[in-house]
């Protein structure tokens, strides 16, 4: 796509852990730039994408969180279950705008 990513702080990222990182969805593009700087890094989804035909599966299958924004119990409970996941290293990115941003500012 001819965009150049300028990536900080590699050396802050745990290697024995997971962790969790939280980003300002400004763009679609979002998503294939941090899956490029992060190796491996594992996301959160609105739980309409997860039913999408095919694309839902898939995104179970690579370990992506479904994620019900209006339901904020369940999201404490999927939450509660990646805490396993962190244990043993996994790292995931989550938006916690909850969705795409029009503007740079925070929403």
């Amino acid at each position: 796509f001819g965009v150049r990513v300028k990536i900080q702080g590699l050396e802050n990222i745990p290697k024995e852990k997971g962790c969790l990182f939280l980003f300002n969805h400004a763009s679609f593009f979002d998503i294939f730039a941090l899956a490029e700087a992060i190796p491996g890094i594992r996301f959160g989804g609105k739980e309409e994408l997860f039913k999408i035909p095919i694309f839902g599966s898939v995104m179970r299958r690579v370990g992506m969180l479904e994620i019900a924004r209006d339901r904020r119990e369940e999201v404490f409970r999927v939450y509660e279950a990646a805490q396993k996941r962190f244990a043993l290293g996994e790292k995931f990115a989550l938006a916690p705008e909850g969705t795409r941003q029009e503007s740079e500012k925070l929403g």
